[in-house]
């Protein structure tokens, strides 16, 4: 890895340069379902990371719950990437209203 870090900008002190799959769990796609606009559970899609932030009040809802709603639960620290349309957003989750993820995003 060291080759391969050599032309990246130089990080503060007591950083280093790492893979994400180096510090991060298996990835994980989310829950295939149409977003509605009134509902109970929300549905973290692309379009709503793309900002650089996320605006829960705007985040549509699931028009179907995963039968197993706790395998797409968001969490505190998670990152999602989306991996289609803006392939590349990310957004690192920080305490977020009992909401899942859509399929095309990919938790870390």
């Amino acid at each position: 890895m060291r080759d391969e870090i050599d032309d990246l900008p130089k990080l503060p002190s007591g950083w280093i340069w790492t893979k994400l799959g180096e510090v991060a769990s298996d990835p994980q796609y989310g829950w295939t379902t149409s977003a509605i606009a009134d509902g109970e559970l929300p549905l973290l899609r692309t379009t709503d990371i793309t900002p650089g932030r996320v605006d829960w009040a705007s985040v549509p809802f699931c028009k179907d719950e995963p039968p197993d709603i706790g395998k797409y639960l968001l969490h505190d620290g998670d990152i999602v990437i989306s991996r289609a349309g803006s392939v590349g957003y990310s957004y690192l989750v920080k305490n977020p209203p009992k909401s899942v993820f859509a399929s095309y995003l990919i938790r870390f």
